[in-house]
């Protein structure tokens, strides 16, 4: 693999170790979608996948540089383009998308996921999913 942003964001995702940890939070079936949606795609669909992954995350990451309000339009664009990313493998409603929000900040592997772009990504990524989400999902 070379040193892209892509390519260090899919490094390891064939790895199945957080498998077990996903299967008992959020059940054999809702994984097992997951990984077919995954195989579906082929390599160049799953590599335009994580693609959008980083520009959500780079786009997230330039406006908690600027000290983008949650609220504002240019951070909801981004957040409705993370919706549309999340929702290939499932459709969350408003809660469930509130706690994956909630997870982005407080489970350390996702807010490196998100803070290795920038300072702040992943706490602003959460905040501005609680204000799309209140705005958009029931």
């Amino acid at each position: 693999m070379n040193d892209s942003p892509v390519e260090r964001t899919i490094e390891g995702l064939g790895n199945t170790e957080y498998e077990p940890e996903a299967r008992a939070r959020w059940g054999g079936d809702a994984v097992d979608r997951s990984n077919e949606a995954w195989r579906a795609l082929g390599p160049d669909g799953q590599q335009e996948h994580m693609a959008k992954h980083v520009r959500v995350a780079q786009g997230i990451a330039g406006l908690a540089a600027e000290y983008a309000e949650p609220s504002s339009p240019a951070v909801q664009a981004v957040v409705a383009r993370h919706y549309e990313w999340i929702s290939l493998f499932w459709t969350p409603d408003r809660t469930e998308y509130e706690a994956l929000a909630d997870m982005y900040v407080d489970d350390h592997r996702f807010r490196a996921n998100y803070d290795k772009f920038g300072d702040g990504t992943a706490e602003l990524l959460r905040d501005a999913i609680k204000v799309w989400a209140n705005a958009n999902l029931e």
